[in-house]
């Protein structure tokens, strides 16, 4: 098991530091905001980047729809929610004018595949005036989403009516996630709420001691978090007791995931780890020349791994590694940075790159991590 180390107080000067990044934009980064979000079902990725949402197939490498944000000063990159046939998604909110002080934020849901822009479902323009940073969940036709206003709503997936609303005592950064009937969320306080579906009532509620910026990972068994003093926790789905915490060497950002028996997470020192779900032992560690705010993906006995800098120029790199021995099996370099988790869609490793404004979805041969085409998305 990993030794317990004393949280390092800087570590609480960098969280400020990413949210500042996260929320606000910096001027390396020009007009952005924040790093695109991307999804998939398969054979479709979705891109979310700036005031667009783009569907683009991989089997057929052709752009399927793209989806315009109107409002004038609205963003958005998280990353889609698809299912049964509705897209949804979140922006970052735009000004209400002179007579309103506070910003709109908009959930959109669109039909997928009806063609470009795709025909609108709904929008929700009163569920919440903060920005939707973390991607929504759908469960049967509920949408659950954190906002950064200290909300988790649940909308009609159908029609976008609200269900209920819970508010929390800071925002939401973390994808929900829900076993049977229960919803599990983080906050950015470190808080862990377990709600039921139907209603948003509260089962319980654990706190750890520093801040959480990603989601859950979990089993049938035990859930996993990662906070911002590099502690990763588990606890029981069933009550939220704790069983284990081990220490990472720096301060984490993203989810960590969970695959065969292996919880895998990064700091954003570059490090990524392997650690045993059931008693936190460490399995591997490796490390990477970029700081990590994404995730790993695990596939088929392979730990995918997607880096570059902290600003929009210089290289990127895709490496590959084997999930048991975390041994490198390929990598690959990109001209522009990673910032967003992989996904997996049509036998292919997708990711999607950024350069200033200008954005492009890659896909690479899982075996040999050779470039197979690069899109342009458009600008």
């Amino acid at each position: 098991m990993f030794s317990l180390k004393r949280p390092l107080r800087w570590s609480v000067l960098l969280f400020i530091i990413f949210s500042g990044i996260l929320l606000t934009g910096c001027g390396t980064r020009g007009t952005n905001s924040n790093w695109p979000g991307l999804s998939t079902d398969g054979q479709t990725v979705y891109a979310a980047y700036g005031k667009r949402v783009a569907a683009y197939n991989v089997a057929e490498q052709k752009l399927e729809w793209q989806f315009p944000i109107t409002a004038s000063t609205a963003r958005i990159y998280t990353a889609p929610s698809v299912e049964d046939g509705r897209v949804i998604f979140g922006d970052y909110g735009a000004s209400g004018g002179m007579l309103n002080p506070k910003s709109i934020t908009t959930i959109y849901a669109v039909e997928n595949g009806t063609g470009s822009p795709p025909a609108t479902m709904w929008e929700n323009k009163t569920a919440t005036s903060g920005k939707v940073i973390p991607p929504p969940l759908q469960v049967d036709d509920t949408v659950i989403i954190g906002t950064n206003s200290n909300f988790i709503i649940a909308l009609d997936s159908i029609t976008g009516k609200e269900l209920w609303k819970v508010e929390v005592e800071e925002p939401i950064w973390g994808q929900p996630v829900h076993r049977g009937e229960v919803i599990y969320i983080t906050s950015v306080d470190g808080n862990i709420f377990a709600l039921d579906i139907e209603n948003g009532d509260k089962l319980w509620q654990k706190k750890v001691e520093f801040a959480i910026a990603g989601g859950i990972a979990m089993n049938d068994e035990l859930f996993y978090i990662a906070d911002f003093s590099g502690s990763v926790h588990a606890f029981l789905l069933s009550s939220g007791a704790e069983e284990w915490v081990v220490q990472a060497d720096a301060a984490t950002w993203a989810t960590p995931v969970y695959a065969d028996g292996t919880v895998y997470f990064t700091d954003i020192s570059g490090n990524i780890y392997a650690i045993d779900a059931q008693n936190g032992e460490r399995l591997w560690q490796q490390n990477v020349e970029h700081p990590l705010q994404s995730s790993p993906l695990i596939h088929d006995g392979v730990a995918y791994i997607a880096s570059g800098p902290e600003s929009d120029e210089g290289e990127g790199e895709l490496v590959a590694y084997d999930a048991s021995s975390g041994k490198v099996m390929w990598q690959q370099s990109t001209t522009a940075p990673l910032h967003t988790t992989p996904v997996i869609a049509d036998n292919a490793i997708v990711v999607i790159s950024q350069a200033g404004t200008s954005y492009s979805i890659l896909a690479f041969n899982m075996e040999t991590g050779t470039q197979k085409w690069q899109f342009l998305l458009p600008e």
